[in-house]
Parts: structure tokens; sequence; C-alpha cells
């Protein structure tokens, strides 16, 4: 959870109306990324939510829905942007959230960042990252880096990467293409393994 959230109550009446929480979704399931913002007034997360909004023109790019500084690297299936929070971070914040694919170790990255006394979130998302290694904090930073929870195993389902308390962050990724045919391949394989015992069980028996 977010270091801003001191008092959760107080913050969300003070600082950040009910009516202002808003969800994002970074949808990873095609060759090129989509970046969604809607707004439901609801400060719990709800994966109902996740896919629905406004689309932020990403390839442009155009700045909107509180979205700005949009970076695409399509090549290195790397997005980068600054959304404008409603609650200020009380301290320098650096927390990521891996995503795993079966079998293949480590598929995606995401990564929110923010600056005490500020509302943006620095937002990082990588597809295939190729590495552990974690992108550098902001300018001004002086964060720890804090993981947000054990590896996420991915699915072709939106899954929640991180809730500031106020708005939400929503991942949907597949295992690449590569994946799915080793784990085909694998299934055939062990589908011909059994029918080959099998047969040679009733060759046995005859």
């Amino acid at each position: 959870m977010k270091l801003k959230l001191i008092s959760a109550a107080l913050l969300l009446v003070i600082a950040a109306p009910v009516t202002q929480a808003q969800y994002l979704s970074i949808n990873d399931v095609t060759d090129i990324f989509t970046l969604q913002v809607g707004g439901t007034g609801n400060t719990t997360p709800n994966i109902g939510d996740a896919g629905n909004g406004a689309y932020v023109d990403i390839l442009g790019p155009t700045d909107s829905n509180g979205v700005s500084n949009i970076a695409y690297n399509i090549p290195n299936e790397t997005l980068t942007f600054i959304f404008a929070n409603q609650v200020n971070w009380l301290a320098d914040a650096y927390f990521y959230q891996y995503y795993t694919e079966a079998g293949t170790g480590t598929s995606d990255l995401f990564v929110i960042q923010g600056l005490a006394g500020t509302t943006s979130d620095y937002i990082t998302f990588i597809s295939d990252p190729g590495s552990m290694l974690l992108p550098a904090l902001i300018a001004g930073s002086t964060a720890t880096q804090q993981e947000i929870s054990a590896p996420i195993l991915e699915t072709n389902n939106w899954q929640l990467a991180y809730n500031t308390g106020v708005d939400q962050y929503y991942i949907r990724s597949v295992p690449e293409p590569m994946t799915l045919i080793m784990l085909g391949l694998g299934l055939l394989g062990f589908g011909y393994s059994r029918r080959h015992v099998f047969t040679e069980g009733k060759g046995l028996s005859a």
C-alpha cells in the first residue's frame, strides 16, 4: 500500500473525493500495447473495471485523461508515462511487480514511483524485460526499491498490479507465442510418451 496512506479516510475526504477515483488498464495481449483510463468513484479494486475507460493515444503520443510524458518503445516493448494521481506521496516511493510465465521465468515488469509532496505517479511497464534489472530511480528520488508482492503468474485475464488507495493499475498479459509453442510441444511429447507406453503394454499382455 502506498506510503501516502497514513489515514486513508482522511486523505480521501480532504484530498481526493471518492468521485475522482480512477483505474488504469495496460493491455499486453497483442503486439501493440493499449492504455485505458476510466473512473467509477470506487476506491476499492474491482477487476470488473479493468479493460474499460477511454483509450489514451500512446502511439502519437497524445496526453489525455491525466496521462502525460508518454514514451512507448515498440521494439523494446517498454511503456513509460506519468499519471496525475490525486493524493500527495508522503515520501519518495518505488514499488515494483514482476510477472512470470510458467516454466520460463520473468515475463513482465510493472514499476510505480513517486516523489514526496507530489501527486504524480511515474509508471514503467516492460514486456519481457530480459533481466531482473529494475529501472533507475526518477530524478530527485531517494526511495528504497520495494517489491509489491511475489511474482504473479500471468494469465489471459486482468490482474491488479497496484492499488494506490485511490486509483488502481491493472495489467493484462498472456504467455508469449514461443512459450505457448514450447508448452504445446511439451504436451505433444507427453501424449506421445503415454501412447507409446500404452502400446507397449498392450503388446506385452497379448
